[in-house]
C-alpha cells in the first residue's frame, strides 16, 4: 500500500503467472514508481513501463484523492511482459456506488495463464462466495453479516 502527497492512494494484489521473466521490472520496483504519480494518465505510463515492461502479475487498486469532481477508483491488473517491451494492462474505473472484487487472479487479462495452485483455490472460492451474494447497496449492507 502507499500513498503520496499529490493524492494518490493504492494498494497492490499479487497474481502469480505460470511465467515470471527474467530481464524484466519486478513489481516490487513499478508499486514503488507509482509513488511519484501526478495523475491517472501518469499511473498508467508508470504500469505499461514501455521499454521493459514488467516481469510479473499484480492488481493495483487506486484512487486520487485530490481530483475534481466524483472520486473515481481504478483497478489496474498488469501482467509480464513476454515477447513486448511494455506491460500489458487493463484498466477498470468505477464511480461512487459501482464496486468490485478483486482477488489474487486476473478477471480481465485471462490470456495470461496463472499458476494453479492454493492461492488460485482461494480467489475462486471467494469470487464464488460473493456471486451467491446480493450486491451492496450501501456501507451497513457491507457491515452485515449475512455478506
Amino acid at each position: 500500500m502507499g500513498y503520496n502527497h499529490h493524492g494518490l492512494v493504492y494498494s497492490i494484489n499479487v497474481i502469480f503467472p505460470q511465467k515470471v521473466l527474467a530481464g524484466k521490472t519486478p513489481r516490487h520496483f513499478l508499486c514503488r514508481a507509482l509513488l511519484s504519480a501526478k495523475t491517472m494518465e501518469t499511473a498508467q505510463q508508470i504500469l505499461r513501463d514501455r521499454g521493459t515492461g514488467s516481469a510479473d502479475g499484480f492488481s493495483v487498486n487506486m484512487s486520487f484523492t485530490r481530483q475534481e469532481g466524483d472520486h473515481l477508483f481504478h483497478n489496474a491488473e498488469v501482467g509480464p511482459a513476454q515477447d513486448t517491451d511494455e506491460s500489458p494492462m487493463s484498466i477498470l474505473t468505477l464511480s461512487p456506488g459501482e464496486h468490485l472484487l478483486h482477488t489474487n487472479k486476473f478477471l480481465r487479462l485471462t490470456h495470461i495463464p496463472e499458476e494453479v495452485g492454493l492461492c488460485m483455490t482461494s480467489s475462486d472460492h471467494r469470487h464464488a462466495r460473493a456471486a451467491q451474494l446480493p450486491s451492496p447497496d450501501n456501507r451497513e449492507d457491507l457491515e452485515c453479516s449475512t455478506y
